[in-house]
C-alpha cells in the first residue's frame, strides 16, 4: 500500500471516530420502582427517580446512538471508584438491556458504544440477590397500573419505557396517551416486569 493511500485511510478513520455520535442515556428502569424520595449513601444524595435493584437485576436502558453493539459498566469497588461490565442481553440503537453484575456497587452507570463514552446516571444496588419470583406479575381483569416511567419528560419523539402490570401478553386494543395525545407502540416485551413496554 503506498503512503499517500494509507495516509488518506489513516485520515478516514481518524474522521469517523471524530464523528461517531456519543450515546446518551435518557433513562434507567429495572423491575423496581425509581425512587421518589432523596436518599443518602455513603454521604451522597440519590435524587428522586434514581433506579435501584440487587445483583442480577435486570436493568433496562433507554437513550440514543446505542449502535448495534457496545458494553453497560457499572460502579465497582473501592467504593464505587472501579468500574465492571455487566451482562447484556439485548442491545439496540435505542434501548439495552441487561443485568446488574457481581461485585457492583452503588454509583453509576454508562454505555459506552463506537468508541464513544455516554453521560453517566446515578445507580443504587440494593443487598441481597435478585429472584425472578420477584417480578411484577399482569393479571387478568385488573386495570393496567403505571409503577414507573423514565424519562419522564422529553421532546416528541423520545422514547419511554414504561414498567407495570395488567398489561397483557399483546397490545391488541389496547393504547396508551400523553396529555391525552395517542402514542405509538416501539414494543412491549409480554414478560411484565422483564422488560417495560415502549412507548414514542
Amino acid at each position: 500500500m503506498s503512503k499517500l493511500l494509507l495516509a488518506c485511510f489513516m485520515f478516514v478513520l481518524g474522521c469517523a471516530t471524530l464523528f461517531a455520535t456519543t450515546p446518551q442515556v435518557s433513562g434507567v428502569l429495572t423491575e423496581y420502582p425509581n425512587i421518589v424520595t432523596p436518599i443518602t449513601i455513603r454521604g451522597q444524595v440519590w435524587a428522586p427517580g434514581t433506579a435501584y435493584g440487587p445483583v442480577g437485576t435486570p436493568v433496562f436502558i433507554i437513550g440514543s446512538s446505542f449502535g448495534t453493539s457496545g458494553t453497560v459498566t457499572f460502579s465497582a469497588g473501592p467504593a464505587g471508584a472501579g468500574s465492571i461490565a455487566g451482562s447484556v442481553n439485548s442491545w439496540s440503537d435505542n434501548s439495552i438491556a441487561v443485568n446488574v453484575p457481581t461485585s457492583a456497587v452503588t454509583g453509576k452507570l454508562t454505555v459506552v458504544a463506537n468508541g464513544q463514552t455516554s453521560n453517566s446516571v446515578p445507580f443504587i444496588v440494593t443487598p441481597g440477590a435478585y429472584s425472578s419470583s420477584c417480578e411484577l406479575v399482569s393479571q387478568n381483569g385488573v386495570p393496567p397500573t403505571i409503577v414507573s416511567m423514565s424519562p419522564s419528560s422529553g421532546p416528541l419523539g423520545t422514547v419511554v419505557g414504561i414498567r407495570g402490570t395488567g398489561f397483557g401478553a399483546q397490545q391488541g386494543s389496547s393504547t396508551i396517551t400523553i396529555n391525552g395525545v395517542s402514542a405509538t407502540p416501539a414494543s412491549c416485551d409480554k414478560r411484565i416486569g422483564s422488560s417495560p413496554c415502549q412507548q414514542h
